[in-house]
């Protein structure tokens, strides 16, 4: 019909395109931001490459029964191991948060390193409720004798700053706190295996990174 009635009044006929043959761009929002189809960014320059997303990990989260059963551990390992091993460690001289304050250092900065007053206290205000005042009077008793464990200075960038360190006391005293840790556990593993005490290892490193004691003899 379009074609007779062009013939009759000599127009062209117009030529219809298929959906098919259309030009298409690729979508956009109408704020201008890439969108994502099947997996892949499409940019809305035309020239740039597209980009893959990145894939999740193929592991299932944990579901709830594995984290149920992870819960049961914890009154066991905080009361009657944690507690305990704290006890020992402590050997009758010193107090939780003593016994605290010397591990931390230890742990942070290394044998002869130096810490801030200030994040001892904000650590220990985290484990065990101490105000800066009780962190302070821990500290004085650590530095007197008889103990003599740790040692304190003015930081040199900041004259309002003390810098904490252990003594040659405080190391050798830290050292007799590893082996009370370690005679502990001997106490308490001897049905374990190396191999199973590294599969331990492995799994507390991936919940809570890496030993904070690193390599010792």
């Amino acid at each position: 019909m379009e074609k007779l009635r062009c013939q009759r009044s000599g127009r062209r006929p117009t030529q219809r395109r298929s959906h098919k043959h259309r030009s298409r761009t690729p979508p956009t929002s109408r704020f201008g931001k890439r969108i994502v189809r099947q997996g892949i960014i499409v940019q809305p320059n035309a020239t740039d490459p597209p980009k893959l997303m990145p894939r999740k990990s193929p592991d299932a989260p944990p579901d709830r029964a594995n984290t149920l059963d992870l819960l049961g551990f914890f009154y066991p390992i905080h009361y009657r191991i944690g507690m305990e091993l704290e006890r020992r460690m402590c050997q009758g001289q010193l107090s939780r948060q003593q016994a605290a304050i010397i591990w931390l250092i230890e742990s942070e900065v290394g044998a002869h390193g130096w810490m801030r007053r200030k994040e001892i206290e904000r650590l220990l205000s985290d484990w065990f409720e101490s105000r800066n005042s009780h962190v302070t009077h821990l500290l004085r008793e650590l530095a007197e004798p008889p103990l003599a464990l740790v040692t304190q200075r003015t930081n040199p960038d900041c004259a309002r700053e003390k810098l904490v360190a252990l003594t040659d006391n405080g190391r050798a005293h830290f050292d007799t706190m590893i082996k009370a840790g370690l005679d502990y556990f001997a106490e308490l593993f001897p049905h374990l295996g190396n191999k199973e005490l590294q599969d331990g290892i492995r799994f507390l490193g991936r919940a809570f990174g890496t030993p904070s004691l690193g390599k010792r003899s």
